[in-house]
């Protein structure tokens, strides 16, 4: 758009001018996005496609240029939880806590409470996409089917004491799919490394001849 020396200003024709200077501007950030990780969508902070398949493959893009900062942070945040337990889980909180419940604490030393603590710690971040309900159900399948299969091939050669731990690996596994979340399965190790089973019957109710009867 020009004007002369001779031209009025109030004859100039202005409707539509908004549209270059709107391919401007998005021709520019589309080419700091391109050199960048960042997506255009956020960089123009545009709303979400509501197209067929568009506003999907927009969140999708978003979700993983989000996953690949929390990445880059996460030394980052394990260095500052790290200072926030010894800070938070001091000498005088163990002590306050002891006295409150000795059944638990009494007798037990503060080095070894607060590893236990630090090793049982673990956070997460909340997933930006949520899944279908059948995609779940389908991966923990696979998940349970697979950790049975293991139980199953090591559990026959497995000393008592071993197969005990091994029955809680799988009930731990098991009690983080989400079916198990309100109804966890909670088993005593310790009881079943001890645990002997009954001798076999035959069909009268009689012990199978070889077995010794139990006194």
């Amino acid at each position: 758009m020009s004007i002369g020396a001779s031209d009025s200003i109030e004859s100039l024709d202005l409707q539509n001018v908004d549209k270059a200077l709107t391919t401007s501007r998005d021709n520019i950030i589309a080419n700091i996005a391109a050199a960048s990780d960042t997506p255009a969508l956020l960089i123009k902070d545009e709303a979400f496609a509501n197209g067929f398949g568009e506003g999907a493959e927009d969140s999708n893009a978003v979700a993983q240029y989000i996953d690949s900062v929390r990445q880059t942070i996460d030394p980052t945040i394990m260095f500052f939880e790290n200072i926030v337990q010894y800070i938070a889980w001091d000498e005088a909180f163990f002590d306050a806590l002891a006295a409150d419940y000795p059944d638990q604490y009494a007798g037990r030393k503060y080095e070894d409470v607060f590893y236990g603590w630090k090793s049982g710690f673990s956070s997460k971040w909340t997933d930006l996409l949520e899944r279908k309900q059948s995609d779940v159900q389908d991966g923990e399948s696979k998940i349970l089917n697979q950790a049975s299969t293991l139980y199953t091939a090591l559990s026959a050669n497995l000393d008592p004491e071993n197969k005990a731990a091994l029955a809680i690996w799988l009930a731990e596994i098991i009690n983080t799919l989400s079916f198990s979340i309100d109804t966890p399965l909670i088993l005593d190790e310790e009881a079943l490394a001890n645990y002997v089973p009954p001798p076999p019957v035959n069909n009268y109710g009689n012990e199978k001849e070889g077995e010794e009867k139990a006194t």
